[in-house]
């Protein structure tokens, strides 16, 4: 009823207005330089309402399309904030430890949300509870992106599932291929560094990889398990190797464990009096029950019985004293 009043009150009014138009149609000039148009005041005054309802529709339209961006992202983070309230079921079950259950729901809001802070979060809790480290590792760099974790738990976590993926490895192919998989930011890791040579120097046929390895990250960063692992490498040229030691000893003697590394490689080449040398001079620098043994065998075998005791000796009260 409501409506055919408004239609019957329109049509009264247009009525009335075209029969006042006709009436009194007005007149209107408007002149430009050379240009000029003529019409009645009725049809201008149409015009101009016509022209203001166009310019206040572009208006609207433009100032939507500036604010589609914050508009989108409110929606956006009310949708996702929506799905976030789903995982509740999923933080249960990992209070109740089952993992497995927990693991196929938050993959699935994984797949729906994309890296969400809190999602990624409870995948890395039961990642970790099930030692499933490729799964850890394939979502680290997204959840630190997100700053859902810092750069020391970022590094910690990333080490800890490399050492447990190269601990599984049996083939030197298989140790390489996984560390060509190590994100660039973490193969100047020390403790990767250590695991993936401490693995290689079990191959023969790669020897020398590990000693370029080595090498090029001693030259970077000084490691003392590193250097340890220096003095392993059977080298198809160990004089190189030892050369190699004996500059970095020439720039700094006081790396640690460079004086040991060294005194081991002489040892290797049966170079006896540079052997002695190195020891000597950790011995006094630096003492360890290591150092006393190794300089008590070297003195031994070459007919030193009175040395070789007292380094023994030296040795066996220094562990005491150390406790080792």
């Amino acid at each position: 009823m409501k409506k055919i009043t408004w239609i019957l009150v329109f049509l009264a009014l247009a009525i009335t207005f075209g029969a006042f138009i006709q009436y009194e149609p007005g007149y209107v000039l408007l002149a430009f330089d050379q240009w000029s148009v003529e019409t009645s005041v009725w049809v201008f005054l149409i015009v101009l309402l016509i022209t203001l309802c166009i310019l206040r529709f572009v208006f609207k339209l433009l100032k939507s399309i500036v604010c589609l961006p914050s508009n989108w992202h409110a929606w956006s983070s009310d949708h996702k904030m929506k799905k976030v309230q789903q995982l509740n079921p999923a933080k249960i079950l990992i209070a109740d430890e089952h993992y497995g259950a927990a693991q196929i729901v938050l993959e699935k809001m994984h797949t729906q949300l994309g890296d969400t802070v809190s999602v990624l979060n409870l995948l890395k809790t039961v990642y970790l509870k099930q030692h499933n480290w490729p799964a850890l590792l394939s979502i680290l760099p997204a959840l630190h992106k997100q700053q859902g974790i810092d750069d020391l738990e970022y590094q910690a976590l990333s080490e800890t599932a490399y050492q447990a993926i190269f601990s599984t490895l049996t083939t030197s192919d298989d140790i390489i291929a996984c560390w060509k998989k190590v994100p660039y930011t973490l193969k100047n890791s020390p403790l990767l560094l250590r695991i993936y040579t401490d693995q290689l120097l079990a191959y023969p046929e790669e020897q020398y990889h590990v000693e370029k390895v080595l090498k090029k990250s001693l030259q970077e960063k000084w490691d003392l398990h590193l250097i340890e692992n220096y003095a392993k490498v059977k080298s198809a040229a160990p004089e190189k190797l030892l050369h190699h030691a004996e500059k970095w000893f020439e720039e700094d003697a006081t790396r640690p464990g460079l004086a040991l590394a060294l005194a081991k490689l002489n040892l290797q080449q049966k170079i006896w009096g540079k052997a002695q040398y190195y020891l000597e001079y950790l011995i006094e620098k630096q003492p360890s029950p290591k150092a006393y043994y190794l300089l008590a065998t070297l003195n031994e075998q070459l007919g030193n019985k009175a040395a070789s005791n007292s380094c023994w000796q030296a040795g066996l009260a220094l562990a005491v004293q150390q406790g080792v």
